[in-house]
């Protein structure tokens, strides 16, 4: 009719990962440590959305602890930093 066209609206779903948790821009990985790695300490090769990255464990880490790895997490998108 020579009218405009309407928008076309596209919802994406991500679909979840066996492996890795997302937390809004945070990504979570579980990894498992024997008990010897936590009590002596040991260098871990951690699995990241680009690849894989090292890991120091230091002597007497204990359950649940958690390390934050810095940047690789989810880039925020329209967001400087």
């Amino acid at each position: 009719n020579g009218g405009a066209a309407g928008h076309l609206y596209v919802e994406v779903h991500v679909e979840d990962d066996p492996f890795f948790k997302r937390d809004g821009a945070d990504v979570h990985v579980d990894v498992p440590l024997t008990l010897g790695q936590a009590v002596l300490g040991t260098t871990l090769t951690v699995p990241v959305l680009t690849g894989e990255v090292e890991l120091k464990v230091p002597p007497g880490t204990q359950p649940q602890h958690q390390v934050v790895m810095r940047g690789k997490g989810i880039k925020y998108l329209d967001r400087d930093s």
